[in-house]
């Protein structure tokens, strides 16, 4: 690729971190010192998705905001032939969105576009689960004075349903009682499966957030 348009996206549900546009001058700074490298031009646009008056990126709303995104990137398109894609992905909540931005340009706009998602990550606080010295899945927990918050639970589709993830869970859970944490966690609503298994668990949902139902251990 001799020559680079990149778009920068700031997902729909993210919270406004001062560092995003930090980390997008660092990408862009890089680049542009390998200007000889790449033997070709740089060119760049940002595109704030929270000020685009797309609509609320919530269930009953999806096939509307997929529309209007798509009608947007199209727009966008048409006078900026971008090739690559950076988008920020900050927390857990605007994971989803992400998702369906990467998959409206992959569909949609450009099928060869390079599509890369980041933001900071601490591995401090992460659970690395492991069979037979496989790495199979991860259990992102973060504590707080009166709370353990488990996000980025997950386990490889072909070890699942085999119980190894109900066990590391139900010991991470242990811990946090014993520490004399209030458990909680967040799970999509389009999730059954795992919002079941909470629920077997001993969670109990509380409220929701978006297209995420907040759930609370009960012992």
């Amino acid at each position: 690729m001799k020559n680079i348009e990149i778009l920068y996206i700031y997902p729909f549900e993210s919270y406004g971190f001062p560092s995003l546009l930090n980390n997008f001058i660092r990408i862009s700074n890089f680049l542009n010192s390998k200007k000889k490298e790449l033997e070709g031009s740089i060119e760049e646009e940002y595109l704030d998705l929270r000020y685009e008056n797309l609509p609320n990126f919530i269930p009953k709303n999806i096939e509307k905001y997929r529309i209007e995104l798509t009608k947007l990137l199209k727009q966008i398109y048409s006078r900026f032939e971008f090739n690559l894609a950076a988008i920020s992905c900050y927390r857990g909540y605007s994971y989803i969105n992400t998702i369906e931005i990467a998959n409206l340009i992959k569909h949609y706009i450009n099928p060869l576009c390079i599509v890369v998602v980041g933001g900071p990550f601490n591995p401090k606080g992460y659970f690395i689960i492991t069979n037979s010295g496989e790495k199979i899945g991860c259990i992102g927990s973060s504590v707080t004075r009166r709370t353990m918050y488990l996000h980025h639970c997950m386990v490889s589709p072909k070890f699942q349903g085999q119980g190894i993830f109900t066990y590391i869970i139900q010991k991470v859970i242990s811990e946090g009682i014993k520490k004399g944490k209030e458990v909680l966690l967040q799970v999509l609503d389009i999730n059954e499966r795992a919002r079941n298994l909470y629920l077997r668990l001993g969670f109990k949902i509380t409220g929701r957030n978006g297209v995420y139902f907040n759930m609370k251990y009960n012992e």
